[in-house]
């Protein structure tokens, strides 16, 4: 019994000192379209938090390439294998912003950005 409590007092010492596991920017979307997985795909996770941003309005008179009526912009993205080209991608919201996909150009230096924060960890 004694050391039951000893190693109970070891865990809970232990435990507290761990940092927590912190989930990763865009991880949840990830899981959620693709399963959780030993081997998360890090551009995906980035993608997800970073790889895309809601305007007001359009800068530039560039062809709408579909509705995203999804509450989960990310998820809706990721379902529908939206991911950066060379030019910039809009879609449009149901409330009439609109959601633009970055760049390759942009999305690599922002990915780069994301892989040092992630290792940094």
């Amino acid at each position: 019994m004694k050391y039951f409590f000893s190693l109970l007092i070891f865990t809970a010492v232990v435990s507290a000192e761990l940092p927590a596991q912190q989930e990763l920017p865009g991880q949840s979307a990830v899981e959620a379209v693709f399963g959780k997985s030993s081997d998360l795909d890090l551009e995906l996770c980035c993608f997800a938090a970073y790889g895309w941003h809601v305007a007001p309005e359009m800068k530039h008179n560039k062809p709408v390439l579909g509705r995203i009526s999804s509450d989960d912009i990310s998820q809706y993205l990721l379902e529908n294998d939206i991911r950066p080209t060379e030019e910039e991608q809009y879609f449009q919201l149901a409330d009439g912003r609109y959601v633009v996909v970055s760049t390759i150009d942009t999305f690599s230096k922002v990915f780069g950005r994301y892989l040092i924060n992630h290792k940094n960890r």
